[in-house]
């Protein structure tokens, strides 16, 4: 059983690997620096805007929740690397192909899902969100916003804002087989039906535009999280 051993471990032992458009990726490294920054930096320097992780060890890896969170933790670190000064890229998708029906089998929904602020003080109950969502995947999105959410922002108060950051996190984030991934194009069509809703009210009061121009960069967003999305979509499940 591999929950008890580190991601390090496992990438040095080869349980876990890193794929880019179907090329495997050197990590022959003596030292993995830290954080495994050095690991980071060594990856993305070979790899193109996707990025898989897989092996055989990834399931096993993922049957206790300590080690999602680890895990989510290391794949924003990677975009972190991947899209700053040391990758340069203007954007990175990093799939965790790992089948979430099984890993979902190890987690059993609580009956208070609650959420703590940076003084460990409960301050929502996201127990009735998103109810049509697997409680694993659920999981691997609370755990990516706490891994953003150190450093940058606090979580989501309600559940509006929970669906929204889980459309967003697809941006750049995906979890399952590529046979799961399809799931994701909910939110690339949700973008689009957006996008076209923008659309149809401006073309209905163009001069509006000079009153009030924010719509025009609400279309922008919403379109490049749709074609972030379908791209993603795309990729990852036909590999």
């Amino acid at each position: 059983m591999t929950s008890n051993v580190s991601l390090e471990d496992l990438i040095r032992s080869k349980d876990i690997e890193f794929f880019s458009s179907g090329r495997k990726l050197d990590t022959n490294l003596d030292n993995f620096e830290k954080y495994n920054l050095d690991l980071m930096k060594h990856v993305v320097k070979q790899s193109g805007s996707y990025l898989t992780i897989k092996g055989d060890g990834l399931q096993d890896y993922l049957i206790n929740a300590d080690n999602l969170y680890a895990l989510a933790a290391f794949a924003v670190h990677f975009l972190y690397v991947g899209t700053g000064s040391i990758g340069k890229k203007s954007h990175l998708a990093i799939h965790v192909d790992v089948d979430i029906e099984k890993a979902g089998q190890h987690y059993q929904k609580p009956t208070e899902e609650k959420l703590f602020n940076g003084l460990g003080k409960a301050v929502v109950d996201a127990t009735s969100w998103v109810p049509e969502m697997p409680y694993f995947e659920k999981l691997w999105n609370f755990a990516i916003d706490y891994a953003v959410s150190v450093d940058c922002y606090g979580h989501p108060g309600d559940e509006g804002s929970f669906r929204n950051q889980v459309a967003e996190h697809a941006e750049n984030f995906l979890i399952g087989t590529p046979q799961q991934i399809p799931r994701y194009k909910r939110y690339a069509l949700d973008a689009l039906t957006a996008v076209t809703n923008i659309a149809d009210s401006l073309k209905n009061n163009p001069e509006g535009i000079f009153v009030d121009y924010t719509p025009l960069h609400s279309l922008e967003m919403v379109a490049h999280r749709a074609r972030l999305i379908a791209a993603n979509v795309a990729h990852f499940s036909i590999e």
